[in-house]
């Protein structure tokens, strides 16, 4: 992403891009916003890619695993810390429109387990009318919305039990 100006409103560091951690059978796991220094930081070529996106998949499983019993904050602070480098590794996060242009800007990364039983992550983004963050039903719309739109690209990323596992005779 080449390097947005900053709002001169923004006093206290803080952008009005927001990005959040959602799965279809577990909801919206985090939201936080971002600091204005991490949407002006060049992004490190070398951060793309299968191995990125599976250590992504690690941590969030390993938060998954830990939310069933007592979450620290370091634990919290390593899913967000994944989450946005795995976004700003992304098309999505080139696309997205100037800081100035909109009130705020909504990046949910999603992840679904597919019907070939591998994780899939994809970043699905919005628009908001408010510098603040979106309801965890909008943070549903928007992040099944970016399962739907990559799936009609790669139908075999659908999800696991919706059906594109069965065989029709």
């Amino acid at each position: 992403m080449s390097k947005q100006p900053t709002d001169p409103q923004l006093k206290d560091g803080m952008s009005n891009v927001w990005i959040y951690s959602f799965n279809p059978d577990v909801g919206a796991r985090v939201q936080w916003q971002l600091p204005i220094a991490v949407i002006n930081q060049v992004n490190d070529p070398a951060l793309k890619g299968g191995q990125l996106a599976a250590g992504v998949a690690t941590i969030i499983e390993m938060f998954d695993k830990l939310s069933e019993k007592r979450l620290a904050q370091k634990e919290v602070d390593t899913l967000i810390s994944g989450i946005i480098i795995y976004a700003r590794s992304t098309a999505a996060w080139g696309l997205m429109p100037r800081l100035d242009s909109v009130a705020s800007i909504h990046l949910v990364v999603v992840d679904w387990r597919t019907a070939r039983g591998v994780k899939a992550l994809k970043v699905a983004g919005a628009k908001g009318d408010a510098r603040q963050p979106i309801a965890p039903d909008v943070i549903m719309k928007v992040g099944m919305a970016g399962i739907d739109q990559h799936v009609r690209h790669h139908p075999h990323d659908a999800q696991a039990g919706d059906g594109a596992d069965k065989v029709l005779h």
